[in-house]
């Protein structure tokens, strides 16, 4: 058959080929998607960025930050490379296929013949291979002065780089002193109101005190109030009790003097009805236990129908002594409001009264000043002889 002349180690060794040449496809056209897309990165930057003015410079997207480059700098290299990868790309694909129609053919089978094609395929596959060897040694020196161009390339974005970094720095560190001064002044003011929050909080705390013993007298009141009030209902249900007792009392007596009276002259009715009666009195008392569980049924339903309402009327007191209390606060905000102008009002008053008590005591003093001005002038205009009279003479 003609599967049997296949040589199995040139099979194995095709197909370590065949796989080799795919993997470095994949791995190309990898690399040349990539460079391509970092082309069209560029291309965006630059058409959506403008230059900075008297200088033609662009912004270079890596690793994600933008970076400031000169436009010679960044789009030939990338255009250089994309187009060497794509003419290896191009040459390794006619390889590919050469390898994969000749696997095709050692599937299909040959005989003798296919051997002396195999050999003259590997004259050619030597041939080739020392072509591709001197294109890669090309390849090699060209990315060698690629990689010399991109380190000096780095080397000036690494100066540029430190250049903007020591800006930088000195933009920060005046921007941390005018923090640092406008911080400074905050501080300042916040310990000023700080202060003055304290000095409201004390007096907020001692009138919040004076309620509190104000509210505490008022409950102590209510409680004595309403200890009296369930002392004086204690008594009148006691009383009410002793009433009630008395009665039941009286009403014994009075049946028990006529059952008497009764008993002697029914003796010998009794004696023979008393077997109708009892079963009478059985039925009666099945019929009472019967009313009394539907009556205290009925009471139940009524006491829980009651509980019901007492618990929505505390509801409603609820809501309304809520609602009462805080209109008693805005009463007392008001009043204390009121009592701070009666204050302030009467302060003036005093003020007033003090200013014309000083004014009545200045003209006090000046009618004394007049009398004894006017006093002066008569002994002057009497003389001696009034010294003289005034003596008795």
């Amino acid at each position: 058959m003609a599967t049997q002349q296949i040589n199995p180690k040139r099979q194995q060794e095709l197909q370590a080929q065949y796989q080799n040449y795919k993997t470095t496809l994949q791995q190309l056209a990898q690399k040349i998607g990539d460079i391509e897309q970092e082309t069209e990165e560029h291309k965006l930057v630059i058409d959506t960025l403008e230059p900075l003015p008297g200088d033609r410079k662009c912004f270079r997207l890596i690793n994600g930050v933008l970076v400031e480059r000169t436009v010679k700098d960044v789009i030939p290299p990338l255009k250089t490379n994309s187009d060497g990868l794509k003419q290896v790309l191009d040459e390794l694909l006619k390889q590919y296929k050469a390898k994969q129609d000749e696997l095709d053919g050692w599937k299909v089978g040959g005989g003798g013949r296919r051997e002396e094609e195999e050999e003259e395929e590997e004259e050619e596959e030597e041939e080739e291979e020392e072509e591709e060897e001197e294109e890669e040694e090309e390849e090699e020196e060209e990315e060698e002065e690629e990689e010399e161009e991109e380190e000096e390339e780095e080397e000036e974005e690494e100066e540029e780089e430190e250049e903007e970094e020591e800006e930088e720095e000195e933009e920060e560190e005046e921007e941390e002193e005018e923090e640092e001064e406008e911080e400074e002044e905050e501080e300042e003011e916040e310990e000023e109101e700080e202060e003055e929050e304290e000095e409201e909080e004390e007096e907020e705390e001692e009138e919040e005190e004076e309620e509190e013993e104000e509210e505490e007298e008022e409950e102590e009141e209510e409680e004595e109030e309403e200890e009296e009030e369930e002392e004086e209902e204690e008594e009148e249900e006691e009383e009410e009790e002793e009433e009630e007792e008395e009665e039941e009392e009286e009403e014994e007596e009075e049946e028990e003097e006529e059952e008497e009276e009764e008993e002697e002259e029914e003796e010998e009715e009794e004696e023979e009805e008393e077997e109708e009666e009892e079963e009478e009195e059985e039925e009666e008392e099945e019929e009472e236990e019967e009313e009394e569980e539907e009556e205290e049924e009925e009471e139940e339903e009524e006491e829980e129908e009651e509980e019901e309402e007492e618990e929505e009327e505390e509801e409603e007191e609820e809501e309304e002594e809520e609602e009462e209390e805080e209109e008693e606060e805005e009463e007392e905000e008001e009043e204390e409001e009121e009592e701070e102008e009666e204050e302030e009002e009467e302060e003036e008053e005093e003020e007033e009264e003090e200013e014309e008590e000083e004014e009545e005591e200045e003209e006090e003093e000046e009618e004394e000043e007049e009398e004894e001005e006017e006093e002066e002038e008569e002994e002057e205009e009497e003389g001696p002889f009034h010294l003289f009279f005034a003596r008795g003479h």
